[in-house]
């Protein structure tokens, strides 16, 4: 990675009236101006003037004066009240109309055209204050968690009650939304390992609620439509405890007419005797090849059954925490649109929502969020086990998953993980590597061993552990937990804010035409690669260099590759 410190900017943009104006404070009657409506969570609502989805304030003129608000303040953080100001001298874009509405995208990008703020708002929740521009606070709006595509706003317009509203009406009259956002289910027992028969509740507490649940991954109360016609609803309606007496996932919502639906919410509860003896044809999951390879879902029996091993499988399975993925198969596994059976397909149209679980038997920790999920790294995209990449955003639920994950550092909040293969080093990588060595010396341990090897040099690498991952409560092997080496990680570690960096991703050559942008641009990285081509045998060259490249960090980082022999050279690290 390559950093680069670029300036705060102030952003700005919307639509304006052609009108005669008065000061804020020269409003008649009642409140000048309102927050009337917003959206935390812009996937595909409404773009704005660059083509892109981002979060939106609506405010709203309830007097019978045209307003310019050029001078007042914006903010999503109330103890700095002028954080982004409305620009001035610009009443085009800054007026609003007798009972009017004012657009402003908070997308931090303050280059681009028109009322865009400085910041973005949190699907989370949090608070939004409109201030005069002598810091008079004129209206203040707190929210709560947002569902996406789903906007929050006043009934009627500049009315007092806030409601969910699935229908958004950007720069428009509101319509009537939801009376509130049903509460969530909870299940008891909750998630984890057993040994025998249970019995499940689901409870809510919004009065009236119905729940719905599925045990097949299928999202519940989910329309299915048929081909020709029809369609059915995914899941049933629970009306007692359900009896558990093998590896099961729940996965249940709360409905209740005139209210938003509650979040899905997923628990696996595990039972490690069957785990070991899992079938090679399990129901509901397909035996039609990816890859070329057709899947074995059993364990292999030569170690089930071996006395050397069977006695530590189960010990295994409960000594490490295990990251249980809840995705519906067809999303997963299906020919069509499986992010698993199209590995190498990338690109955000190849990114499936899911529920992410961690259970850890050694401390009874669990914890579940809704998460976004895709194929991840190289080579090994095309084998019939690969790496895996979880994103936390709004659209899917938090914005960031909070939980102590790794125990090396006080890092607690992640907006995004890789469940790594470690292909290279296990038993389904490439046996012809290293003249032949290949998956003889499948390890699992070489690729941790660097990096926390690393890590004691004094040099910055991503935290990782090792996990059970099961898919659908199938188990699916030993994987590598990781930190994603990406913007926001490198701000967290080295300072600053996330877009001061460029991050750069290897494609297939080391070369500076074999680099894909991840964030940021290639200017750094270019320039570097041409004073290398100079050749640093030249005193001044090498000077330049040492400005782009950290040495002793690269010396360091070439020593364990060179100590562990490491079959993957630069990407191991990633």
């Amino acid at each position: 990675m390559l950093c680069r410190w670029w300036s705060l900017f102030l952003v700005s943009c919307c639509v304006g009236l052609h009108l005669l104006v008065v000061p804020v404070g020269h409003a008649a009657g009642g409140p000048a101006v309102l927050i009337n409506e917003l959206m935390a969570s812009n996937t595909k609502t409404i773009a704005d003037p660059q083509g892109q989805f981002d979060d939106w304030i609506e405010l709203y003129n309830p007097s019978s004066t045209a307003i310019d608000l050029g001078g007042m303040y914006l903010t999503d953080d109330i103890t700095r009240p002028q954080k982004w100001q409305i620009p001035l001298g610009q009443p085009d874009l800054t007026t609003i109309g007798p009972g009017g509405f004012l657009l402003i995208w908070a997308d931090g990008q303050s280059q681009s055209p028109g009322l865009h703020a400085s910041f973005s708002l949190s699907a989370d929740g949090e608070q939004v204050g409109l201030f005069t521009a002598d810091g008079t606070l004129i209206d203040l709006v707190s929210f709560g968690r947002q569902e996406a595509d789903v906007s929050y706003g006043r009934w009627p317009d500049g009315g007092t009650t806030w409601q969910y509203m699935p229908t958004p009406t950007p720069g428009a009259q509101n319509r009537q939304g939801m009376q509130g956002q049903v509460s969530e289910v909870v299940f008891s027992p909750h998630r984890g390992f057993y040994s025998g028969p249970i019995e499940v509740r689901l409870t809510t507490a919004t009065a009236g609620a119905q729940i719905w649940y599925t045990l097949d991954g299928n999202l519940p109360h989910t329309w299915q439509a048929y081909e020709r016609g029809g369609g059915r609803w995914l899941g049933q309606v629970y009306t007692g405890p359900i009896k558990i007496t093998k590896t099961t996932c729940i996965r249940a919502v709360a409905i209740k007419d005139g209210w938003l639906d509650s979040p899905v919410v997923s628990h696996t509860y595990i039972y490690p005797d069957q785990v070991i003896r899992q079938p090679p044809n399990p129901p509901g999951f397909p035996l039609t090849p990816w890859n070329g390879k057709t899947p074995d879902y059993a364990m292999d029996p030569r170690v089930v059954e071996d006395p050397k091993y069977k006695d530590y499988l189960l010990k295994g399975l409960l000594s490490i925490p295990s990251f249980c993925i809840v995705i519906p198969n067809d999303d997963f596994f299906g020919q069509q649109k499986g992010i698993y059976a199209n590995g190498s397909a990338r690109g955000d149209s190849w990114e499936r929502a899911c529920s992410i679980e961690w259970i850890d038997p050694c401390t009874g920790a669990h914890v579940g969020v809704n998460a976004g999920i895709r194929s991840h790294g190289g080579v090994g995209r095309n084998d019939v086990k690969h790496a895996l990449r979880i994103a936390f955003r709004g659209e899917y639920g938090p914005s960031r998953f909070e939980w102590p994950i790794f125990e090396d550092t006080n890092v607690t909040a992640f907006d995004g993980l890789v469940l790594r293969s470690q292909w290279n080093y296990s038993w389904t990588g490439d046996n012809t590597a290293c003249n032949g060595l290949g998956t003889r010396y499948a390890d699992y341990l070489r690729e941790a061993f660097a990096r926390d090897t690393c890590r004691d040099m004094g040099l910055l690498t991503p935290h990782a552990r090792h996990v059970h991952l099961y898919i659908n409560g199938l188990y699916w092997g030993l994987y590598l937990l990781s930190e994603r080496p990406n913007e926001g990680f490198a701000s967290i570690y080295l300072g600053g804010r996330s877009e001061d960096y460029d991050v750069l991703k290897a494609s297939n050559s080391f070369s500076s035409s074999g680099m894909e942008v991840m964030s940021g641009d290639m200017q750094a990285w270019q320039q570097l690669f041409a004073l290398a081509d100079k050749g640093p045998a030249n005193a001044q060259v090498y000077e330049q260099i040492k400005q782009y490249l950290d040495i002793p960090a690269l010396i360091d980082y070439m020593l364990m590759i060179y100590y562990t022999g490491s079959r993957d050279a630069g990407a191991s690290m990633q």
